[in-house]
């Protein structure tokens, strides 16, 4: 959605449910959203998400944790071909 011709966002919203033996479930809300703005010389992001995740590729999968976090990016345009930014996230688990 543009909320703006140089602002523009998303937002996804779920719901997670988990009840493999019938006896530990885990329920929640589940989001993501997204906020971009850019002007003539920089850019800037921010991300939002939270909800389950489940770690599917170690050994000790001890099924879906809750997290939430969130990403910032900024990046500025100084010449042509030259560009700088810094990024950076905060995640709770």
């Amino acid at each position: 959605m543009a909320f703006t011709p140089t602002t523009s966002g998303d937002l996804q919203i779920g719901y997670f449910w988990y009840n493999p033996k019938g006896d530990e479930s885990r329920t929640g809300p589940s989001i993501n959203a997204n906020l971009k703005s850019r002007t003539q010389f920089t850019a800037y992001t921010l991300s939002l998400r939270g909800g389950f995740r489940e770690e599917f590729f170690s050994s000790t999968n001890l099924g879906p944790s809750k997290y939430y976090g969130g990403y910032l990016s900024a990046s500025h345009q100084l010449a042509q071909r030259f560009t700088i930014g810094a990024a950076g996230f905060v995640e709770k688990q």
